[in-house]
């Protein structure tokens, strides 16, 4: 599948159609937004700004937000129209992060060392006790801790835990590697997430070793694309595995005064 094609159809069932864990979906016209379970936050997904001001609709999102959240974030593509739609959001008070590199794998197109690679050294987590051992790694990376990510992860763990796989890698007594996947169901599309490494682990095979770990299982269950959203870190180790570069997203966020 050609590039182009691949990103029309993330807009369209990742964007603009999927349904999260956790999340409630609201599809306005012109706009596509989910709010988090308890109104803890959420974010603007997708955004037609055809033929209206961008301002306005902008205006009328943050109003939404702040009646109900204490943040929320715009994410904002590459592709996305107006071109300088980061520079509206920035006027009406949003931050910006640093920007993410969109990256898909069609599993069709797939390198064949994927599905040889050795994997023995990673282990399918099932327990809450293993993504606390995970997450304390992510902390020791990270230097800050995210205690909804945290919690998130435990509550799909248990409750959908047909979409939600994690796996990690032990040595000398403690995780030094991890990774997990969300399901998308019923598309066809599964996100990555994690895929960290101690410093004084890598350059071992983890991090391939947990790619390939959850594309066999995405082929297994038959789904096609694999995503990631990746840091300026993962760009490169990603595209020598076989993943395409679609373009840029940079998340704006919004706090309330």
């Amino acid at each position: 599948m050609k590039p182009a094609e691949l990103l029309a159809l993330y807009d369209t069932e990742l964007r603009r159609e999927v349904e999260i864990t956790r999340m409630r979906r609201e599809v306005l016209a012109g706009v596509v937004r989910y709010i988090e379970d308890g109104d803890l936050g959420g974010h603007v997904a997708w955004t037609d700004m055809t033929g209206v001001d961008p301002d306005k609709v902008i205006d009328e999102q943050v109003a939404y937000f702040s009646a109900r959240v204490p943040d929320f974030t715009w994410k904002v593509y590459s592709h996305d129209q107006p071109a300088d739609l980061g520079e509206h959001l920035a006027n009406k008070g949003f931050t910006p992060r640093d920007a993410d590199t969109l990256l898909v794998m069609d599993l069709e197109d797939a390198p064949d060392y994927l599905w040889n690679w050795d994997i023995c050294d990673v282990r399918r987590i099932s327990t809450p006790e293993e993504i606390d051992e995970i997450m304390d790694m992510e902390v020791e990376i990270w230097h800050f801790d995210l205690p909804s990510l945290r919690a998130g992860l435990k509550y799909d763990l248990r409750e959908n835990p047909e979409l939600l796989s994690l796996y990690g890698v032990w040595q000398d007594g403690k995780a030094v590697s991890a990774a997990w996947q969300f399901f998308l169901a019923p598309t066809r599309w599964i996100t990555l997430h994690g895929g960290s490494t101690l410093p004084q682990y890598r350059r071992r095979g983890y991090y391939t070793a947990l790619i390939a770990a959850r594309a066999r299982e995405a082929r297994e269950r038959g789904y096609r694309f694999l995503t990631v959203e990746a840091s300026p870190d993962s760009r490169p180790i990603l595209e020598k595995h076989g993943f395409t570069v679609l373009g840029q997203m940079t998340e704006y966020v919004w706090k309330k005064a």
